[in-house]
């Protein structure tokens, strides 16, 4: 429960940074509220889960694995993420679309990776939820590079030196 629960926080976070930088307040408003109410929801259920003892796939994959309801909603809050900066990726300086791509590709594959249980184990030694944590940790980092080229401190992004801001970031005053 704490492990999905500090997820949520995570995306739910990740979702708030993508809105901050690419939307109107009153869109970060209406989508970060929802969001946030749903998983503060979400938290509740699975401490009620907790305490009545239950424990249940929402979505099981015949014995090879499955989500539990806070799983999937962490699956839907990351969707969220990758829709709300795909929606904006014109404004993404061309520098750092290709590791938009990276990061989507590896959010992808966590997703594939993590569908299997943790007793889910072949060849003796692929252990998929445990490599779903590797490619995860992977992911964080190519979103921080990410990141880190979009906001022009890169070396190769015109203007860093200087101290300029990257190409395609919004001015706060003009977000659609």
């Amino acid at each position: 429960m704490l492990d999905i629960g500090s997820n949520l926080l995570l995306a739910w976070a990740l979702q708030w940074a993508v809105l901050g930088d690419f939307y109107a307040p009153a869109t970060r408003r209406r989508v970060g509220v929802a969001s946030g109410v749903a998983n503060a929801l979400m938290v509740l259920w699975m401490i009620a889960d907790a305490l009545a003892g239950r424990d249940r796939l929402a979505v099981e994959f015949a014995g090879f694995g499955g989500f539990y309801p806070g799983e999937l909603l962490l699956i839907l809050d990351s969707v969220l993420v990758v829709a709300l900066i795909y929606a904006r990726r014109g404004l993404i300086p061309d520098a750092a679309r290709p590791l938009l791509h990276v990061v989507t590709l590896t959010f992808l594959a966590g997703l594939g990776l993590a569908t299997a249980s943790g007793e889910t184990v072949h060849w003796r030694w692929v252990s998929y939820h445990a490599l779903w944590h590797v490619v995860g940790a992977f992911g964080f980092v190519v979103l921080w590079a990410f990141n880190h080229v979009r906001f022009g401190k890169a070396p190769h992004c015109r203007g860093a030196a200087r101290g300029e801001s990257a190409p395609g970031l919004l001015d706060p005053r003009r977000r659609p």
